[in-house]
């Protein structure tokens, strides 16, 4: 017995069936790019993030060789991490494992099965070969600035006041003392540097004017000059030796010895009496003794304050010469 059924409920059964034979293909396809694609997106990732570890593992050797200038390798450590790029890729990693199945598994369908992995876990700082979890350098950066080149050699003119001592004066039946004004000096010195030590010439000029005279052997007070005035020209050479305070700032002090020429001259009153001083001329010894507090302006030029004291051998009436003085100048390096 046949049992017939209705040609319209057998064309829709029929319908029904291409439908769902077309619609598994359709949907595996679509899982199948979608998977491609994510698998492709994570391989990205693993590239970058391979070659943040080269550039670790490089940044890391050079710190660690010692011919490499360590400031400047620590400098850049510092960016490195600043910029934090490996954290970064790290965060993007961990969002992509949202999208990708946590276990391994299979996915049916008529013509294969296609295999989807599950990326692997980035490896870790200890798990690198070569590489330990503490990524501090051990260094630390060179404190400090080097200091400028000052050159071998120095020109350094000054000028300042002059403070003379009381010079004494022979007379026949006794001596007296010659007091001066305050007056000036001037000159240029110059030399050659040895390490902190120092060694050159220093030529000047010093003068100033009497005002008084005192004979200790008579009841006469003190009297006025109408002129009396002392020149002292003096070269010498000098030693000193630098003691520096810090990279700018520095203190010298040493020594001169050398040959001076003297010129002595004046009028006074004894009383009524106009009385002149025997004019004397003559070349003698000299010798110095002098400290100076210097600082450097640029890496050629400089700066200093100064005192000094210039001493003289005796010529004629006139007895051993003494004055101090204080000194500037702005000299040069080369």
């Amino acid at each position: 017995m046949v049992l017939a059924l209705p040609a319209s409920l057998h064309a829709e059964a029929v319908y029904d069936d291409r439908i769902a034979s077309n619609a598994l293909p359709q949907s595996t396809s679509a899982l199948q790019a979608e998977v491609e694609k994510i698998s492709s997106a994570v391989s990205d990732l693993d590239h970058q993030i391979a070659m943040e570890w080269d550039r670790r593992a490089s940044l890391l050797h050079r710190i660690n060789d010692t011919r490499e200038p360590l400031p400047a390798l620590v400098n850049l450590y510092k960016r490195l991490e600043r910029q934090n790029k490996l954290e970064r890729l790290l965060n993007k990693l961990e969002q992509s494992k949202t999208r990708v199945p946590e276990k391994r598994r299979e996915v049916a369908s008529p013509a294969k099965y296609i295999e989807v992995v599950e990326p692997t876990e980035p490896a870790t700082l200890s798990d690198s070969p070569g590489i330990t979890e503490d990524t501090t350098p051990k260094i630390s950066a060179r404190k400090g600035r080097p200091a400028l080149n000052r050159g071998k050699y120095y020109l350094f003119p000054f000028a300042g006041a002059l403070f003379p001592s009381d010079t004494t004066y022979e007379l026949p039946l006794g001596d007296g003392k010659l007091s001066g004004n305050t007056g000036f000096t001037a000159g240029l010195t110059g030399g050659r540097r040895f390490g902190n030590w120092t060694s050159g010439l220093s030529l000047g000029l010093n003068h100033y004017k009497f005002n008084s005279f005192k004979d200790h052997h008579s009841f006469l007070t003190n009297s006025t000059a109408g002129k009396g005035e002392s020149y002292l020209i003096n070269l010498s050479g000098r030693l000193g030796y630098t003691v520096p305070l810090s990279k700018d700032l520095w203190l010298r002090f040493g020594g001169a010895g050398g040959l001076g020429y003297r010129a002595e001259g004046g009028m006074f009153y004894f009383g009524s009496v106009k009385t002149p001083l025997e004019t004397s001329k003559k070349a003698t010894l000299s010798y110095e003794g002098f400290a100076e507090l210097g600082y450097r302006l640029t890496e050629h030029l400089r700066a200093g304050i100064g005192c000094r004291y210039l001493g003289a051998a005796k010529h004629g009436n006139f007895g051993a010469y003494g004055a101090h003085s204080i000194e500037v100048g702005l000299g040069g390096d080369f």
